[in-house]
């Protein structure tokens, strides 16, 4: 994935996070299972991104998806790391992800 902002001064929030969560089960059960960390396997990639808004900064995670997986979580959010503002802000109207690219590959059992 690729993350970017914009610099609103030295209080913008830098953090970008990535996720992956591996489940079991029914994916109508996601919202139950993830409040509960009823996941087989995660992982997760923080990346602090510049102030150069004509520039993308590319995050990768990579994690080995346990057998029995029935369905992946995939995640992208912000984070406050420098200020924290009040909810009646609008904090993060310049932060974006795009790119998104997702690769599954089967590694051999020998």
């Amino acid at each position: 994935a690729q993350f970017n902002r914009i610099d609103a001064g030295p209080e913008t929030d830098t953090a970008f996070f990535l996720q992956i969560f591996a489940f079991e089960g029914s994916p109508s059960d996601t919202e139950a299972q993830f409040d509960q960390d009823n996941y087989v396997s995660s992982a997760r990639q923080r990346y602090d991104t510049d102030s150069d808004s004509t520039t993308w900064e590319t995050v990768e995670v990579t994690t080995v998806v346990p057998a029995g997986t029935d369905f992946l979580l995939i995640g992208f959010y912000s984070y406050e790391d420098k200020h924290d503002d009040s909810p009646e802000d609008l904090e993060f109207l310049g932060h974006y992800v795009d790119g998104v690219e997702v690769i599954l590959t089967q590694l051999n059992s020998n």
